[in-house]
């Protein structure tokens, strides 16, 4: 989802642990990586450029709390881990489901986490679309 904020802004969600994905200045896309814009080693040139005005970025698909608990989920066998998804069950209920190689490197396997009522985790996750870690910056 892609929303505007001032660079002031940005670096508030960025003090807040909550950095966007992407942040688009012109034609300029930066994307979060490492813990730390690129573009950010250099405050008072991007405060400068962008000096008041709306910058476009894109919102981290988790928030905060998400990423640090699927850190700690997949932190043994993250190696292995394929993808993320988040199931509408069609019944007002939505679940996670991580797949993963098993351990004999053939197959894949799959864990599924309690179901929680619709739209009120994983909100920005797009219902029955695998992610990868890196989507989710894990």
């Amino acid at each position: 989802m892609i929303k505007k904020a001032t660079f002031p802004e940005i670096c508030q969600m960025i003090a807040d642990g909550c950095p966007p994905r992407k942040i688009q200045i012109d034609s300029h896309v930066y994307e979060w990586k490492s813990g730390d814009f690129e573009c950010l080693l250099d405050d008072y040139f991007l405060s400068e450029l962008c000096n008041g005005r709306k910058i476009a970025y894109q919102e981290r698909i988790l928030d905060k709390a998400e990423t640090e608990y699927l850190k700690a989920v997949i932190r043994p066998f993250k190696g292995a881990v394929s993808r993320i998804v988040k199931i509408s069950s069609g019944r007002g209920e939505e679940f996670i489901c991580i797949s993963y190689h098993d351990n004999s490197n053939v197959g894949t396997d799959s864990m599924r986490f309690p179901s929680f009522k619709e739209n009120t985790m994983y909100k920005n996750m797009v219902a029955d679309r695998p992610y990868s870690l890196e989507e989710l910056g894990l």
